[in-house]
């Protein structure tokens, strides 16, 4: 029999194994005479593989030297991927089959450990596992196998919550952290892309807590923006009954939160019967406070198509909201004593030119140290039409680059005394009333970022406050964090230059 020369034999070894013999060559091998110029190398770099990296530590007589070659190990496994050779499972999903490796899915999964090496589970004895996925993770179920042998994926904004509920529901811990961190870090995208309220909602059921807090607080603090999302249609009535009980909820006006209801109401038309979608919208609509809404804006809801499973308690709402707006304030708390919750009554966070007022800084990076903007407005004492005619003046400083003192002299009875200059690195808000009346009120500080190219309602501060003759000034510090606003990339900047600072400061009774 002919032998098979020593070199083939070897050559079929490495190709087995697949070690690339041509990267281990440009590691070891001395450069043969003759070989090609430099320049010619450098051209054709590009198409050979580059060489493993291997670090190494300080060598010592007494403990040698410890080499790290984990690349070479990483590129070996990850060529298992979907590798019939020495696979010895397969997994079908669907109508695709992918060759596996029992070890890396037991070592990866918990739920494949035990369905693998536990011999109560007939998957155990099969060589082929069918897995029964839903349709979005069965079309993601590849990136999500793949990961187990290469550890690194490529996240969207689609395919995230499908890898997310595959990385749960396998007991993928690693994965599922890296999705949860990928959605909060990029959660002001989903009204783009329409994915805020299915993120809240499967991270409220998986117990994904930190995922659902950023989901809750982005979604409360921009409701407009969703609710103008097909995506906000997909709402359980549950999750948007406790979004439509909050007074933080930020919002233009109460007329805007009522007709993002009424499109939720008409979406649902098809999933319920009539009397079932009667039962949902009032419950639903029993949340909007109608008397926050203006008189004319109760007219075009009075004159627009109603809801047919709820026209009469709309009508009933619309009736009670224009009796309040009718009367003087003794009159209204009589009513408001006999009549439903007081919350109705209260007024949420609007950000309209009525309730609030916006302001923009421009060229923020060029203004000098401890600049400051000094704001006069009014606010309204109540939302009934009847108290238009009164309002309460404030003096509003905001310091966005800190706060500073110049030196003085306290001048006492005893002597006088030097005061030393001092600053502060605080974004402060600094709130005087204008009037000698006991005023409690509530001030709301709500400043604008941007993330993923998207403007959106960044950080909210509200306190409340009792001013009278002894305290007339109360000073909101941190409103911003101050390192974030003054730093290299600040966060709040918008405009296409990113150098504008938008923020919107609301003032109402409590």
């Amino acid at each position: 029999m002919t032998e098979v020369p020593r070199e083939v034999r070897f050559r079929d070894l490495f190709s087995y194994l697949k070690v690339e013999s041509s990267s281990e060559e440009n590691d070891f091998s001395p450069k043969a005479s003759g070989s090609t110029s430099d320049s010619q190398c450098s051209e054709c770099s590009s198409e050979r593989p580059r060489p493993f990296k291997v670090t190494k530590t300080d060598f010592s007589h007494d403990t040698g030297q410890k080499v790290y070659n984990s690349s070479t190990i990483h590129k070996k496994v990850k060529s298992l991927y979907d590798n019939d050779e020495l696979s010895d499972v397969k997994l079908m999903v669907g109508q695709k089959v992918f060759h596996a490796h029992r070890l890396i899915l037991a070592s990866s999964s918990d739920i494949f450990r035990v369905m693998l090496t536990n011999s109560k589970w007939i998957e155990s004895r099969r060589d082929i596992i069918p897995l029964r996925e839903e349709e979005e993770c069965a079309g993601v179920f590849e990136h999500f196998l793949k990961y187990m042998y290469t550890g690194s994926i490529q996240l969207t904004h689609t395919n995230v919550l499908p890898l997310l509920i595959l990385a749960d529901k396998y007991i993928v811990k690693d994965l599922a952290d890296l999705c949860t961190n990928y959605m909060c870090e990029h959660i002001v995208s989903t009204v783009e892309l329409n994915h805020a309220v299915s993120w809240l909602q499967y991270s409220q059921r998986s117990f994904h807590v930190k995922l659902t807090e950023a989901c809750r607080l982005f979604i409360l603090h921009n409701f407009q923006k969703v609710i103008s999302t097909s995506d906000f249609c997909e709402m359980d009535i549950g999750t948007l009954v406790n979004f439509l009980s909050r007074s933080d909820l930020i919002i233009p006006d109460e007329f805007v939160l009522y007709c993002g209801v009424v499109y939720w109401i008409k979406c649902q038309k098809e999933n319920y019967d009539d009397e079932t979608m009667g039962s949902i919208a009032k419950e639903a609509l029993s949340y909007v406070r109608f008397p926050m809404i203006r008189p004319m804006q109760l007219l075009k809801i009075q004159t627009s198509s109603l809801p047919n499973t709820c026209q009469q308690f709309i009508q009933d709402k619309i009736s009670n909201a224009f009796q309040f707006h009718s009367l003087e304030v003794e009159e209204r708390r009589n009513i408001s004593n006999r009549r439903g919750p007081q919350e109705q009554y209260l007024a949420r966070h609007y950000t309209n030119d009525h309730w609030s007022m916006s302001m923009e800084i421009n060229r923020f990076r060029n203004l000098p140290k401890y600049y400051t903007r000094s704001i006069l407005f009014s606010s309204p004492i109540s939302g009934s039409k009847a108290d238009d005619h009164k309002c309460v003046e404030w003096n509003v400083e905001f310091h966005p680059k800190g706060v500073y003192f110049p030196p003085c002299i306290l001048i006492g009875w005893q002597g006088n005394l030097d005061v030393s200059d001092s600053a502060f690195e605080t974004v402060r808000l600094s709130v005087k009333t204008k009037t000698t009346t006991v005023q409690r009120a509530e001030v709301v500080f709500m400043a604008t970022g941007v993330q993923d190219g998207v403007e959106y309602i960044k950080q909210v501060v509200s306190r409340q406050c009792i001013f009278d003759l002894e305290t007339q000034i109360y000073n909101l510090d941190d409103v911003i964090p101050y390192i974030e606003l003054n730093g290299r990339s600040p966060p709040y900047l918008c405009g296409e230059d990113r150098d504008t600072l938008k923020f919107t400061i609301m003032i109402k009774g409590i």
